[in-house]
């Protein structure tokens, strides 16, 4: 199973536990076949601080914000350009659906959508200007009652979702040069090996998505929403709509630019800067620019939680990088 695979047979999942009646927008997924097809290994390039010993010692995983992510495009709203064009495709597709239905759903025009456009501004945005107009409008044709509570709840945690939201990066390999060199501090830091194949935490399984790499996306909060509500409305299915912003949320935090895929990366996905127990270590890599005080003090820590150590080698041959056993124990 590919990662593509993968990541949608989670959503599926995901999509079936929201229909249990989890009240949360990112919802346990709560299979554990899912989690089989996880790589049996994933790994986390550190630098070496306090907080990395910490982390270490109390078997915890930190959720990071987003906004300390490395790609600056990642999970940023944007709004589409080509609005007007989309809107016709979205009629289009409505016309051939429910064409004995579309008089009703004309009460909402292209311009009454476009002047939602006019501005532009997530901060106004998050204060429900724009976005309160369009379930109005929308609203008015659905006739369900509680359309309009469900969607604005659903519309804040979009909008607020950088900073309400975080992720832990990890890695399927351990030995990318250009790793070891940006995110384990030139070599002076360490690389951390999770067990996820014996791991039996439901917590980890929910919330394990692979990293998808693309060249282009549209993230606008706007040109979704009326997609999803247009589409549903004449279902009058509420679940539908969240299991289409379930979806949406994952890409938008499982997406990045092309030419970051060489970091093979895997995400937890969680609330902003969240603590919770990791996944058993299996062995941690030193790096071989690693400081004496440094050295020591993971042998140490090694040597009580039986973890296995290795440091940083080389292949000269073969120009890669490679590890040999550390036996010493202090």
């Amino acid at each position: 199973m590919n990662t593509e695979q993968y990541k949608k047979l989670a959503i599926k999942l995901l999509n079936e536990s929201s229909a249990s009646g989890n009240k949360e927008i990112i919802v346990p997924v709560g299979q554990k076949q899912l989690f089989s097809y996880a790589p049996s290994s994933l790994y986390k390039y550190c630098r070496i601080n306090e907080y990395t010993i910490l982390n270490i010692v109390n078997d915890q995983f930190y959720i990071a914000p987003l906004d300390m992510l490395d790609d600056q495009f990642e999970a940023r709203l944007s709004f589409r350009s080509d609005f007007a064009r989309y809107y016709q495709e979205v009629m289009t597709s409505l016309k051939k659906s429910f064409p004995d239905k579309l008089k009703k759903s004309e009460i909402i025009t292209e311009e009454q959508l476009s002047d939602l456009y006019q501005e532009k501004n997530v901060e106004e945005l998050d204060k429900g200007k724009n976005a309160s107009d369009l379930i109005e409008l929308i609203d008015k044709v659905s006739e369900k009652d509680d359309l309009d509570e469900v969607l604005a709840k659903m519309f804040v945690s979009i909008i607020r979702i950088r900073d309400e939201y975080g992720v832990c990066s990890l890695s399927e390999n351990n030995d990318s040069q250009i790793m070891w060199q940006i995110y384990a501090d030139n070599y002076r830091g360490i690389c951390i090996e999770y067990d996820f194949e014996n791991s039996d935490d439901d917590y980890l399984k929910t919330r394990l998505f692979p990293v998808t790499y693309i060249d282009s996306r549209q993230n606008d909060p706007l040109a979704m929403l009326m997609e999803v509500i247009l589409i549903n409305i004449f279902r009058k299915d509420v679940k539908a709509i969240g299991n289409f912003i379930n979806e949406w949320i994952i890409d938008l935090l499982t997406a990045k630019n092309k030419e970051w895929q060489l970091q093979k990366e895997w995400r937890i996905i969680g609330k902003a800067k969240e603590l919770f127990t990791s996944a058993k270590i299996k062995a941690i890599y030193l790096g071989n620019r690693i400081s004496d005080d440094d050295k020591k003090k993971l042998i140490k820590i090694a040597a009580e939680k039986q973890i296995k150590l290795y440091e940083v080698s080389e292949d000269f041959e073969k120009l890669k990088i490679a590890f040999k056993k550390i036996e010493e124990r202090c």
